[in-house]
């Protein structure tokens, strides 16, 4: 079996990429595999993608190439695709076929957010993907639900994680059917593609091809805010059934081994001048260890989003919490 992890980046996600693949590298370090690290962009710059060979020198079972993305861009633009945050580089999905080209159909690929950071190996998803016969590993996200498709709520699988057997990818002609995917969205919109990012094609895609798509545990794209909110209370707030087992649930609080960074009402990404715990100090500890320490400077953020932050902590000490779930419902239009 042979390993790929790919990101996909712009050169303004330098920073961002350089912890996530340097606490890539230190997880796996000792995991005995022989990995190949891709990374994708139609911006990277020499400077950056020579800061990024330093960094895999100490990495001896580690390989790193680099995939030109703007012919993707091209592709994306002449679809009629949207930018999402102002670029193309989430629809690495796209374009897979090419950038895996040359991998024989035993091939597993990661792809993999670069705003995240791991904290264990996640070969754990690897052998789970392989064993259960599936295309695709995902963790599920219940903040959110996609509806264009589907009558009744459900939850997202986020695509910052995801494990590939590109051999049944390829099989099964994965790739296409996301276009297709895309096809039908237009077709409801009036020709226009409203919708934005690979997340909620993905899950489109899954939710009707459910036997497709293995569930992976969420310690496989552990969301910080999680950690905020007990089992019950996490049930209370978000009403979304038989996405998190509690076991399942607990275990993963205590012991996330892929966590992705997303800023949200209850957790301020490390990267912000006012970030918040538990992941601060490990994140900007990594950083410390790479070529980038010295380009980096905290982000400013906006005094609205950091006000709305303090008041929901605030409101969940202070107020009863079925009050506060409610209002937290109300609020973010997840009743």
């Amino acid at each position: 079996m042979k390993l790929v992890v790919l990101f996909s980046v712009t050169e303004s996600y330098r920073v961002k990429l350089a912890v996530a693949l340097k606490s890539f590298l230190e997880a796996h370090k000792d995991c005995g595999k022989d990995i190949a690290i891709i990374i994708q962009s139609a911006d990277l710059c020499e400077e950056t993608k020579g800061h990024l060979v330093q960094m895999l020198a100490p990495y001896q079972r580690c390989s790193l190439s680099f995939q030109d993305g703007s012919g993707l861009v091209r592709r994306l633009k002449e679809r009629g695709f949207l930018e999402f945050r102002g670029n193309y580089s989430c629809y690495k999905f796209f374009d897979l076929n090419n950038v895996l080209k040359d991998y024989p159909d035993d091939t597993v690929c990661i792809i993999s957010d670069a705003d995240s950071y791991y904290r264990a190996p996640v070969l754990g998803a690897v052998d789970s993907l392989l064993s259960s016969g599936k295309a695709l590993a995902m963790v599920r996200e219940p903040f959110r639900c996609f509806s264009l498709l589907a009558r009744e709520r459900f939850a997202d699988w986020n695509s910052g994680f995801v494990a590939i057997n590109l051999g049944l990818w390829r099989k099964l002609e994965i790739e296409k059917l996301l276009f297709e995917t895309l096809e039908d969205v237009k077709k409801q919109e009036g020709g226009r593609i409203r919708i934005t990012g690979d997340q909620a094609l993905l899950t489109m895609l899954c939710y009707r091809h459910q036997d497709f798509v293995l569930t992976l545990p969420i310690r496989y794209n552990f969301l910080p805010a999680l950690h905020f909110y007990r089992y019950d209370e996490f049930n209370e707030i978000f009403r979304t059934v038989n996405v998190y087992e509690r076991t399942m649930y607990e275990e993963s609080r205590a012991d996330p081994a892929f966590v992705h960074l997303i800023r949200g009402y209850t957790f301020i990404s490390p990267w912000f001048r006012h970030a918040s715990a538990p992941y601060r100090k490990l994140w900007r500890a990594c950083l410390r260890e790479t070529p980038f320490a010295a380009d980096w400077q905290e982000e400013r953020l906006g005094l609205s989003d950091y006000l709305v932050s303090c008041f929901v902590r605030c409101a969940y000490r202070v107020l009863p919490f079925g009050l506060y779930a409610l209002l937290y419902r109300k609020a973010t239009h997840t009743e």
